[in-house]
Formats: C-alpha cells, structure tokens, sequence
C-alpha cells in the first residue's frame, strides 16, 4: 500500500538549470519558421539582388537551421538522454561549443551589411570602420569563449576569469557595435529629414526607414544586453542560455526584415480609370442638313469610353528596387544636400 507521501517537488535550481534550455530551444525553432518566411518573401520580391547580398542571406539562413539543431541537441541532451544524471548538466557535450561561433557568425555578418549602409547613407569612412572592427572584437571573442570550452566542457567553467573576461566583451561589444549602428542610422536619417520638404516621397522613405532603424537596432542591441546582464548577474543558473539559443536568429530576421521592407505594403491590384470622349454620328443624323444640325433642340451624340487599367502596385511603395542601393539612391545623403542648398543660392539673385 502506498503510504500517502507526495514527492518531494524539483529543487528551484534544478528547474533554473534544465528549464531555460527547453525553452530557447521551442524559441529557436519558432524564430526559424519566421526566418524561412522572410527568405521566401526575399527570394520571390528581389531575385536580382546582388549576388554578394544574396549569398550572405542563403549563408546566414543556413547557419540558423545548424544553430537550430543544435539547440535540439542540447535539448535532448539535457532533458531526454541525459535524465536524471546530473553530470550532463554540467558537462552537455560538443554541440554546446557551436552556440558562441555560430552567433558571432551572424551577427557579424548583419553587423557588416549595417556598416555598408551606414558608409552609403553618409559616406563616412570612421564609423563604419569602427563598427567592423568591433564586430570582429566580439566575434574573435565569442571564438575564444568556444575554445575554453571545448577543453574543459564544463559550463561552470564560462564563469571561470579566463573565460569570464571574454564572454564579456562578446556580449558587449555587440552591443555597442548595435548601438553605434542604430545611433548613425537615426542621426543621418534625422538630417535628411530635416531637410525634406513635407510630403513628399523622399519623406515618407525616411520615416519608413527611422522606424525600421528603431525596431530592428533596439531588438539586437537589446538581447545581446539581456544575455549579459544574465550571465554576469546569475552565474549559478542557465537562464541566459534562453537568449544565447536564439541570438542568431535576432540578427538574422533584423537582417531580413531590413530586406523585405522594399515589398510593397499591399499586392492588391491598382485600378485607374481613364475616360475620353468619341464623337460619334450615325448614317441617319448624316442626311441632316446643316440647318437641323445647327438647331439647339438636336445635341451633337457623344460616347464616353471608360478604361481601367489594373496595376498590382501599391501608390505609396511605388519604388521599382531591383538593388539595395536604389532604396537609398531615393535619399538624399546630408552632403549631398548641403551641397544642392549651396548650389541654389549661388544661382539665387541678389535682390
């Protein structure tokens, strides 16, 4: 007979250690169903990109479905095979080493293309060049985190000084490279606006573009913050382990989300009527004379044709972008218009 004692309920940190690994494992696979629909919509809406564009998509892409299986392993790995031996909580295996490469990878693939945009909207050569060498500095430490581990293979070791220091300044340096991206973007973007005239299409690209800036540059800026402030403010548990599985795919949906933004907002067709008049006179009205012609109480007969004309584009996105840099090409740099309002009032007349 069963003696009536409930079981004892799983300790807290046992739930903090295996919990966050199912979790940013579900999360990792939800994060690459989206990504799969951004390629489609990328690889249907702008097949004539640049082939150096499109090749870092389909790479980047094929880095998330690895990261992703990865994070699978390391499920099965902590709650399946691993079940009730508490040693692979603490020593999960190779697979963990590929998490760090694999992010850095990523993010400094999309840290890159923001650069170029950076050095196309302004023309700057600082600026970009710092922001590329601080996503090297986090990639080149992300690697170093990965080689401690691949000796010790230990987690508790991450917290260890010599792999402490560099996860830190992983972390850190992506998120000063996200927020030096996102700062240069609104600044150079802010000028232009400044310098629009209302209503007009170069205007409605800006703001497009600021809240595009906005949303992806805070979201990457964001996790990479978040994971740190876990890893350094709860050493014990792997609640960044949650932000560490899904990292990659942040940059990677930024990036395409950057791309998409070109599709037009609705594929609903477009209907545009036009409408011309015909004179028309029949074999009958012909056998008039000019005098019944001329008489007010018999109209001249008229047809109206009317014409629709149906276009599968949208007024407001009415852009034609084959590459990246024609969506840029519709703003205006801030040099370019400083150079246009000197320009104009050198030409401008003294009164």
């Amino acid at each position: 007979m069963s003696d009536g004692s409930s079981p004892s309920p799983v300790p807290e940190e046992t739930i903090l250690e295996i919990g966050p690994i199912l979790v940013g494992a579900l999360l990792s696979w939800m994060l690459l169903g989206i990504s799969t629909v951004q390629l489609y919509i990328y690889h249907v809406s702008f097949p004539n990109d640049r082939r150096l564009i499109q090749a870092a998509v389909y790479v980047i892409y094929l880095l998330d479905i690895f990261q992703s299986i990865v994070a699978a392993s390391q499920a099965w790995q902590f709650l399946v095979a691993g079940w009730g031996r508490h040693i692979n909580l603490e020593f999960p295996g190779w697979t963990f080493t590929a998490l760090p490469i694999v992010s850095s990878l990523v993010s400094l693939g999309v840290q890159t293309f923001y650069a170029w945009r950076v050095w196309q909207l302004g023309r700057w050569r600082v600026v970009p060049c710092i922001i590329i060498l601080t996503a090297l500095i986090s990639a080149g430490a992300a690697c170093a985190v990965a080689i401690r581990f691949a000796f010790t293979r230990s987690i508790a070791s991450l917290h260890a000084t010599s792999a402490f220091i560099p996860a830190i300044l992983w972390l850190g340096a992506a998120a000063v490279a996200d927020i030096l991206i996102m700062s240069s973007m609104l600044y150079l973007l802010y000028a232009v606006k400044q310098r629009t005239r209302p209503f007009e299409r170069s205007e409605f690209v800006v703001n497009r573009l600021i809240k595009l800036t906005v949303e992806t540059g805070s979201a990457c800026a964001v996790s990479a913050l978040v994971q740190l402030g876990l890893f350094s403010g709860m050493p014990r548990t792997n609640v960044h382990l949650v932000l560490a599985l899904v990292l990659s795919k942040v940059y990677s949906n930024a990036l395409m989300t950057s791309l998409n933004a070109r599709c037009p907002k609705s594929f609903s067709p477009e209907t545009t009527s036009r409408t011309r008049s015909v004179g028309f006179m029949s074999r009958r009205s012909q056998s008039i004379s000019r005098r019944q012609l001329a008489s007010p109480s018999l109209p001249p007969v008229a047809i109206h044709i009317t014409q629709e004309v149906a276009s599968d584009r949208d007024q407001t996105d009415d852009k034609d972008m084959q590459h990246w840099e024609i969506e840029m090409d519709d703003v205006p740099s801030p040099m370019e218009q400083t150079t246009r309002g000197r320009m104009q009032s050198a030409k401008t007349p003294a009164l």
